[in-house]
């Protein structure tokens, strides 16, 4: 009887080992739930960021291990809140039909600096930016005052680029054009892998216009060029930095600004 006993038990406890059933018993997978009114409910945490390390531990004292289910209830620092899984090195949200994969935005810059966009409702993986030179506000009409001014009034053309997280890097391209409405004897191309905005301002021979928004004279440190890098993607945006800003001068309605449309994708 004591062997048997013994028999039952190791039988039992291998049975345990193999796989677990709650409402069956007969699991089909390691853990196999069965209920027609219950669901399961997982630990809910308060992740304090998409890299936090101390809110969530490994019992065994080793990192994380990949695959980590939680929910996170957003109270902690990480939004939105939902269900995060670890991998890579840091927490990844697992998004619902409810929430927004992807935000339509648009920014109008004026000088250079440090542009912070927000309101997007996630952090973005990747944006997509468009621009066309001389668009300076949401809801208006531009014509230059003048025929053949040769500056800045009749500098057009398009910037499209992209900006996305790999991970350890942010990988950003833009490529442009520029062409002037005077004499289109020559049309001025930029790209960079640095920057993903690059409005290309240039005269009628398809060289940078100059800082004072002529095709002559003043400095020429902004290179005819509007540009910016993303420097961060953000828990609800992202940043760029806008490293030229060609501005040029008041008089002869030479003043710039530029909007741009972009997307950003969760």
């Amino acid at each position: 009887m004591k062997n048997y006993l013994i028999i039952l038990f190791l039988t039992f406890s291998h049975s345990l080992i193999a796989q677990v059933g709650i409402g069956t018993v007969n699991p089909e997978a390691s853990l196999d739930i069965v209920s027609a009114t219950n669901g399961i409910l997982v630990p809910r945490v308060a992740l304090l960021s998409l890299s936090d390390i101390t809110t969530v531990v490994n019992p065994t004292g080793t990192p994380l291990a990949e695959s980590t289910l939680v929910y996170n209830d957003a109270t902690g620092g990480l939004t939105p809140a939902g269900f995060y899984f670890w991998q890579n090195n840091q927490w990844n949200h697992i998004s619902s039909n409810s929430q927004k994969k992807v935000h339509f935005g648009k920014i109008l810059v004026d000088a250079s600096g440090d542009v912070i966009v927000t309101g997007v409702g996630f952090s973005p993986k990747s944006v997509e930016f468009v621009a066309i030179n001389r668009i300076e506000g949401y809801n208006n009409t531009y014509r230059a005052d003048g025929n053949n001014t040769n500056d800045i009034r009749m500098a057009g053309g398009t910037t499209i680029g992209y900006a996305q997280n790999t991970g350890s890097s942010i990988d950003q391209q833009v490529i442009s054009n520029g062409f002037n409405g005077s004499s289109i004897n020559n049309i001025g191309t930029y790209s960079s892998s640095s920057h993903c905005i690059a409005a290309f301002f240039v005269n009628n021979n398809g060289e940078p216009i100059h800082d004072n928004g002529s095709p002559t004279g003043g400095t020429d440190i902004e290179n005819g060029l509007i540009s910016a890098s993303l420097q961060s993607f953000d828990s609800d945006g992202f940043t760029l930095n806008f490293d030229n800003f060609l501005a040029g001068v008041a008089a002869n309605n030479r003043t710039n600004q530029i909007v741009i449309i972009y997307k950003a994708y969760r």
